[in-house]
């Protein structure tokens, strides 16, 4: 193996034998269930490699093989260097020991020595923050404590290569913060090397350069993580998610984009975009709209709806186009969902998902390297100096 790759796969299997039968993917009865189907892949030191997938896909026995806590049924995996993994929460802990206990018990297993851990004891346990019950059997703990815990011990002990998997979602605001301050540290400055699985899959953008996809074991993708995102994101959005929420309040209701007068459902970030809002209000009843951003994923983003009591009031006549114009630069890349929001003194019905948006970014005027910061929206501000 090459002195630059960290990880070689080699088409890598496993195979599952069930109790009782199954139906697999092409509809027929099985007791074998293949959780990776002759796989490969070759990961280089210092990259950070996201893994995306439906559920059942592969995805956490693929690092469980890597981290050695399974056999593959065939193939084989070459690792070059010293392995940290979080897989589950609470693994490789005593339960009735105490935390303190467990740091040295967690560490001597993972390798180090006694002395080691002592130098960075206290670094673990405040960066943690569970200082009060570090003497406390971990049985009593959180499933947040846990995982603060055994992050740290991660972090804080000397590993070339680490393994998340979706546990790493584990824990409240302030220690993601932490998390995600300490993986730059490791990304930029320490170059170390990573593999994660996230269902938050538009994160990876920002954290990893490549992106594997798996699907019933087998490998769909192994490319840029961008375009591996966009696809994924294209392909698993449904378009047609409640189409005739509004039926009972309007005989139609439409939500279109336009650029440069012509309808468009994929811009770049630098163009400014309008959107337009046409209905035909059933006679007699009454209605106010508004609109709902959202991501992929189903969060939330903002929402907005006409003020002016003019507009207003011409949406509650029969027949109305209102038209918003949305400022450049506003959102970020990705795949956005707009719904409409029907309400008098209370929510009336959800149009979800009436439109969908595109965005491609172009970064010709925003700080080099700002591209690498991801979030739902990224507006550019004037500045000046004083």
């Amino acid at each position: 193996m090459s002195s630059e790759v960290a990880i070689k796969v080699e088409n890598l299997s496993k195979k599952y034998f069930l109790q009782h039968a199954v139906k697999n993917e092409q509809g027929n009865e099985t007791k074998e269930l293949l959780a990776l189907n002759n796989i490969s892949f070759e990961v280089k030191n210092r990259e950070s490699v996201g893994i995306i997938g439906p559920n059942g896909s592969g995805k956490s026995t693929l690092l469980k093989i890597l981290a050695g806590v399974t056999k593959p049924t065939s193939g084989r995996v070459e690792i070059r260097g010293r392995v940290a993994s979080i897989l589950d929460i609470g693994a490789g802990f005593h339960p009735d020991l105490s935390g303190r206990e467990n740091v040295f018990l967690n560490g001597q297993i993972l390798g180090f020595s006694k002395k080691e851990i002592e130098r960075k004891f206290d670094e673990i346990i405040a960066f943690s923050g569970i200082e009060k019950f570090i003497d406390e059997p971990v049985k009593n703990y959180s499933n947040g404590m846990y995982l603060r815990l055994a992050f740290s011990i991660m972090a804080h002990l000397d590993f070339d290569l680490y393994l998340f998997d979706e546990v790493m979602s584990v824990g409240d605001a302030e220690f993601r913060n932490k998390v995600n301050i300490l993986f730059n540290d490791f990304k930029w400055k320490q170059n170390k090397t990573f593999l994660i699985i996230s269902h938050n899959y538009r994160d990876l953008i920002f954290s990893c350069e490549k992106t594997i996809e798996l699907k019933y074991g087998n490998l769909i993708a192994y490319e840029k993580t961008e375009t591996v995102i966009n696809r994924y994101e294209e392909l698993y959005t449904n378009k047609e998610d409640n189409p005739e929420a509004y039926k009972k309040l309007f005989k139609f209701l439409k939500l279109t984009f336009y650029t440069d007068d012509k309808e468009t459902t994929s811009i770049l970030n630098t163009n400014k975009l309008i959107l337009k809002l046409e209905g035909e209000k059933i006679p007699g009843k009454l209605c106010e709209l508004a609109i709902v951003v959202k991501d992929v994923l189903n969060n939330i983003i903002f929402s907005f709806a006409p003020s002016q009591s003019e507009i207003k009031s011409k949406m509650l006549n029969d027949n109305f186009v209102m038209v918003c114009e949305i400022p450049k630069h506003l959102f970020n890349d990705g795949l956005f969902l707009f719904s409409i929001v029907g309400f008098d003194e209370e929510v009336l019905f959800i149009y979800n998902n009436a439109s969908q948006l595109k965005v491609e970014c172009k970064d010709d005027l925003l700080v080099k390297n700002i591209s690498q910061i991801k979030g739902a929206i990224r507006p550019f501000f004037k500045w000046r100096v004083e």
